[in-house]
């Protein structure tokens, strides 16, 4: 299974202090949001964001967005069934929102961040057509949920990485990931600039911190690159007879 984390997320409702902010008043107004359930967002809040440290990775709901959907509606996810995504917010604290596989991310960006706002604030969540929660949410370290892999499966993606092909990298775990009970986890940023910088790092193998490019990419590129490199090494191990994929 390939766990995709989109890691340090620019998701996050807008903090107490800022809520008196004629920005985001406004916004209130516009979006008929409680300032309570309503996400910080650069394009409106810039203004309110001036005095908040490590702003320039804050407030960017819409690469969650575009990276989730690059990602679920794939056949790593509908038809080999192998990928599994959370996200990882930092702002005011450390909680993973785990998605379940079956959830269709809305395609309007106003949808996706009213259910981001609800969860984030604690309203309930609707349930599955089956039955479980679409979107569940923990208080928990990215570390914590790091060390639940072995760690020579836990790969990160960042500019701060080794130079290398995908072709190096995906390989091994596009294989890796048909056999049962074996686990990945890839790790993308999911801020607008600057690098991850966690303490998480140290669950990162030195040789596992990968850069793909020598120019920066989009979060939502580098998710739809390796979404479709794990494919294609699937598909290539699914060659060998010996290996039993879901759709067989």
């Amino acid at each position: 299974m390939i766990w995709l984390v989109i890691a340090e997320a620019a998701l996050e409702l807008v903090p107490e202090a800022l809520r008196d902010h004629a920005s985001v008043l406004a916004d209130v107004k516009r979006k008929g949001t409680p300032a309570g359930r309503l996400l910080l967002d650069t394009n409106y809040h810039h203004s309110a964001m001036a005095s908040l440290p490590g702003a320039e990775k804050r407030g960017r709901p819409d690469i969650v967005h575009l990276c989730l959907l690059a990602a679920m509606n794939t056949p790593l996810n509908l038809l080999f069934k192998k990928l599994r995504i959370c996200i990882h917010v930092i702002h005011p604290k450390e909680k993973i929102i785990m998605i379940d596989p079956a959830t269709r991310i809305p395609r309007s960006l106003n949808r996706f961040e009213g259910i981001m706002g609800d969860l984030l604030s604690g309203k309930k969540q609707p349930a599955g057509a089956d039955g479980p929660q679409l979107f569940t949410i923990e208080d928990m370290t990215l570390a914590a949920f790091l060390s639940r892999f072995d760690a020579s499966r836990i790969h990160a993606f960042s500019t701060a990485g080794k130079l290398r092909s995908f072709d190096d990298v995906m390989p091994s775990i596009g294989s890796g990931c048909t056999v049962a009970d074996v686990d990945f986890a890839l790790v993308v940023g999911g801020f607008q600039g600057g690098h991850l910088d966690g303490a998480w790092q140290s669950a990162v193998p030195p040789g596992n911190m990968h850069s793909i490019a020598p120019i920066p990419l989009d979060a939502w590129t580098v998710v739809a690159r390796i979404v479709f490199m794990v494919e294609e090494a699937i598909a290539e191990a699914a060659r060998n007879p010996s290996c039993a994929l879901p759709y067989d």
